[in-house]
């Protein structure tokens, strides 16, 4: 027999609606608090997002956190290079022409900030093509066996081993060899990733000095930057040449200097 009564009433759960379905929670990104806690150009708009609300935030959020430090750390060291050597070029152009001489990693910082100089001389130097990106670079630019120097904790601080004196200094008098190694320190600015937009040297006349017995820095990579200087020389000496050449690296900085600034 079918059942034809009514149905029943219906049930209800005898509990006041969620707090949460008035008001849902909002899940925030570590970017959005760092650009807080870091005071960031959003911080404001990340303010007026976050108003009135409570963090409840998870046991990962004080690792998320020092890691952006780290970042911002590792980031901010270069930007400081970059701001001191535009500010100190730009004081310097004021009075005179100016030749600025970079070595090794420093190129990128000259390429960055070297806009305001007569003359830029790069000595076994980064000299960043445009478009071209550093780390990708990485793998064709240094000695893999010097790279084996490298010491990078967690934070990415870089520091070099005692080895490395045998690949930077190789031609180098020892006394001195043993005072630049004495005064070595840990360096925490990265390479960047980016493309620099205007490196200097394409818009300033450039010098190229190759170190030809170079054993951090692979000779091949110096040999066809010094093919885009306007002025360059092939060097019988180490990756330092400053001790191991020093007449000759001051020879061509000032014959350089001259061609292009006169006295």
């Amino acid at each position: 027999m079918t059942d034809v009564s009514p149905p029943g009433p219906a049930a209800y759960l005898a509990e006041p609606a969620a707090p949460w379905l008035s008001r849902p929670p909002v899940v925030v990104d570590c970017s959005m608090l760092a650009s807080v806690l870091f005071a960031e150009p959003t911080a404001p708009h990340a303010l007026r997002l976050l108003g009135g609300r409570a963090l409840h935030a998870p046991a990962l959020l004080p690792y998320e956190i020092a890691n952006v430090a780290v970042n911002k750390l590792r980031q901010g060291a270069r930007a400081d290079d970059v701001a001191v050597v535009r500010e100190r070029l730009e004081n310097l152009a004021a009075t005179g022409p100016v030749t600025a001489v970079c070595h090794s990693y420093t190129g990128i910082t000259l390429s960055i900030a070297g806009h305001a100089a007569s003359h830029l001389v790069y000595v076994a130097a980064r000299m960043p093509a445009l478009g071209e990106s550093q780390v990708e670079l990485n793998k064709d630019w240094g000695n893999p066996e010097f790279r084996s120097c490298f010491s990078i904790d967690a934070h990415g601080t870089m520091s070099l081993g005692d080895g490395a004196v045998d690949y930077l200094f190789n031609r180098t008098p020892s006394n001195l060899a043993r005072m630049a190694m004495a005064g070595r320190r840990p360096m925490t600015s990265e390479i960047p990733t980016a493309p620099l937009e205007s490196p200097a040297w394409l818009n300033v006349p450039s010098s190229y000095l190759v170190c030809l017995d170079d054993k951090a820095v692979n000779v091949d990579q110096q040999k066809m930057r010094a093919g885009w200087a306007k002025h360059s020389v092939e060097i019988d000496c180490d990756h330092s040449p400053f001790f191991s050449a020093p007449d000759a690296t001051a020879e061509f900085i000032a014959d350089t200097h001259l061609a292009e600034v006169g006295s």
